[in-house]
């Protein structure tokens, strides 16, 4: 093709006057200047500054991590200290970050949404706001959102490597609940309610059989409303009345009402009860004050250690076996403490009683939050092995005790995470092939 251009173009020269095949020639000259300086630009290479393992940190990631300092802190220079205190952190950042993707600790980027939305509450603004207010600044949005990214996947991985050597006894957690004078503010529910009127002296076996109209007319909707189940009780020849009660004290409702709100979330239904008057299905828009409705799991585990990649290959092939096995139908306790190398729980068949969220290591907290009541897990890899996971009841009842022991248990571990954070950095980087350059 250019042989067959470079013909054409001599073709068109032999006829035409000096001076147009003069300014030609010079158009021609410059394209092949031009072309050697555009080829060059596209195979340039970022300069290489540290080599952390088998990554490395450029001289223009350092230079963007610079103007970001700078930004941040309004500094109109960098002195050297700052400089090489800058690249440091990035190493370490780095080093961290290789770990943490070595043994499967991330943060997705519907996690990272909601850190956004956190950090935008706490300052009081519209994420429109945060955002032109970062513009404002000179600072990217994608910026902001890798590093909230890179702050919880660090997190996840000191509080991993944390839980094998920290811990928080209950003794701790009284002290610190007492000293920091923790309590439970007064709950109010803002509830409504639908109602159908048991008919005047009616026996327990016909309010019983209204109980199960209601509850089944309730289970035949796609999506709970108090519109669309009047209509569906309707069908029924029941007659359904519904009113907001508004926000109220504890107190001042029903014992039976509490007894179920303290059991709900907000925005939902609860299933359809019994009273002396007739049948009632709350629904709980907002809770204020008291004790915060948290969910606990009660798990039970099997435990394949296992450190190399070997290893793990190993123990995932045991643990979906083991699984297999009680999927057949063997009893996982009885599994769990023949096979299971956790000796803590072996001896009670894996049993690990009520976890909430925050007290395991990511990985496997992931996992048994992910499933229902009486489900098993496929084989999950932590840094301690490999797990299999049953899950056997969920509670999410509002205990104003266990919320009090979970602010100062999460208080607590953060505290000893901190402290213990220096330790655990000093060995990773010990472990990290670092030069600069």
């Amino acid at each position: 093709m250019i042989v067959n251009c470079e013909l054409n173009s001599m073709n068109f020269f032999k006829n035409k006057p000096l001076s147009i095949v003069s300014i030609c020639l010079n158009l021609l000259v410059l394209l092949v200047l031009i072309v050697p300086i555009h080829s060059h630009a596209q195979t340039f290479v970022d300069k290489i500054v540290v080599i952390v393992n088998d990554d490395v940190i450029t001289e223009g990631e350092l230079l963007q991590r610079i103007k970001r300092v700078q930004v941040n802190n309004n500094l109109t220079k960098v002195d050297r200290d700052l400089h090489d205190q800058i690249l440091k952190n990035m190493v370490e950042e780095l080093v961290q970050l290789q770990r943490a993707k070595q043994i499967g600790i991330s943060t997705s980027e519907a996690e990272v949404d909601r850190l956004v939305q956190r950090f935008a509450r706490q300052r009081k603004v519209s994420l429109g706001e945060l955002e032109n207010q970062l513009i404002r600044q000179g600072l990217s949005y994608e910026d902001f959102r890798q590093d909230l990214k890179t702050q919880s996947i660090v997190r996840k991985l000191v509080r991993s490597d944390a839980a094998r050597s920290v811990t928080v006894t209950d003794e701790e957690i009284d002290t610190f609940t007492k000293a920091n004078n923790i309590k439970s503010k007064a709950v109010a529910y803002d509830v409504s309610y639908l109602f159908i009127k048991a008919p005047d002296g009616s026996s327990e076996a016909e309010q019983d059989a209204l109980l199960t109209t209601v509850t089944a007319a309730k289970d035949q909707l796609d999506k709970v409303s108090f519109s669309d189940l009047t209509v569906k009780l309707a069908e029924s020849k029941l007659q359904a009345t519904t009113q907001n009660l508004g926000l109220n004290p504890a107190e001042k409702l029903p014992s039976i009402f509490n007894k179920v709100l303290s059991k709900m979330v907000p925005g939902n239904y609860s299933d359809a009860f019994k009273t002396s008057s007739g049948i009632y299905v709350l629904k709980l828009n907002n809770v204020q004050g008291g004790a915060a409705v948290t969910e606990k799991r009660k798990a039970q585990h099997i435990l394949i250690t296992a450190k190399s990649q070997l290893e793990i290959e190993r123990a995932k092939k045991v643990a979906a076996r083991l699984k297999s096995q009680v999927a057949a139908g063997a009893d996982f306790t009885n599994v769990a403490k023949y096979y299971s190398d956790d000796s803590t729980s072996a001896a009670t068949g894996g049993n690990l009683g009520w976890v909430r969220a925050g007290q395991m290591v990511p990985r496997f907290e992931s996992a048994l939050f992910a499933l229902q009541e009486g489900q098993i897990s496929d084989p999950v890899v932590t840094n301690f092995g490999v797990h299999i996971i049953k899950l056997n009841e969920i509670s999410r009842e509002a205990n104003p005790e266990e919320e009090l022991k979970a602010i100062a248990f999460n208080n607590l571990m953060s505290q000893k995470v901190d402290q213990y954070y220096p330790a655990f950095l000093s060995q990773l980087m010990g472990r990290a092939y670092i030069k600069y350059l």
